[in-house]
This record gives C-alpha cells, sequence and structure tokens, in this order.
C-alpha cells in the first residue's frame, strides 16, 4: 500500500508540474506566438510595399495622361486651325461658279483673296479671316 501512495503522489506531483508548465511556461504556445508575430511582421511589410509601388504606378500613369493630355490638346488646336481656315460659304461658291464657267472675274478675285490669306497664315488663335471681316 505504501508503494501504491508513493506512485500516486508521484503522479500528483507530475500533473501539478506538466500544468504549470502547460500554462505558464507553454514553449509551443510562444512558439505560436512567435510564428503570428513573424506573419505580422511579413504582411505590413509587403503591405508597405505593395503601397509604395502603388503609388509610383499612380505617379507614372498621371505622367502619362499630362502627356497624352498635351498631344490631345495639340491635335486639337491644329484641328481647329484647320477647320477655321477652311473655305468659308463665299469661297465655296465662287469655286463651284469656277468650275461651271459662271461670273469668272468675280470667282478668281474671292479665291485669289483666299489664296492669298492661307499663304500669310501664322497658325494663331486669334487671327480674323477675310471673309469673316467682311459682311456675306
Amino acid at each position: 500500500m505504501e508503494t501504491l501512495i508513493i506512485i500516486l503522489i508521484v503522479v500528483l506531483i507530475a500533473q501539478t508540474c506538466l500544468f504549470a508548465y502547460s500554462h505558464f511556461f507553454d514553449i509551443n504556445n510562444n512558439k505560436s506566438t512567435a510564428a503570428t508575430i513573424g506573419l505580422m511582421d511579413t504582411a505590413v511589410k509587403q503591405y508597405a510595399e505593395n503601397i509604395t509601388a502603388l503609388q509610383k504606378s499612380i505617379a507614372i500613369r498621371e505622367e502619362n495622361y499630362a502627356k497624352l493630355y498635351e498631344k490631345y490638346d495639340e491635335v486639337a488646336k491644329l484641328q481647329n486651325l484647320t477647320v477655321k481656315y477652311l473655305p468659308s460659304a463665299v469661297e465655296k461658291e465662287a469655286m463651284r461658279k469656277i468650275i461651271e464657267g459662271e461670273n469668272l472675274s468675280e470667282g478668281i478675285k474671292v479665291l485669289t483673296d483666299y489664296y492669298n490669306w492661307v499663304k500669310t497664315i501664322k497658325y494663331n488663335d486669334n487671327e480674323e479671316k477675310p471673309s469673316e471681316s467682311k459682311k456675306n
């Protein structure tokens, strides 16, 4: 019986030590916590790198948009200039009359004025066509 009591006491001491170790000195829990902290550190570093890469991409996109806007602005100005310098209704009518052989002298004068005006184009947005300054 003494042996049984000794075994029981040894088991109780072992169980108490195991309980104290598992609740206060749990190595697996410490390893798990360290692994979780390591994963969080990695995630935060990756997040910071992704944010930096995203900001660089946005900056590059904004630069590309600015360049495209400048090119579009130039094309729009050229389009406006082209439309501005097209023959007016008076000049088109003079061309039609010349083709049909009607009133040649007046049509030639209008087209000569238009041709001379086109030769002096300075590509200034504020320039006025001679036919626009005349009352049609």
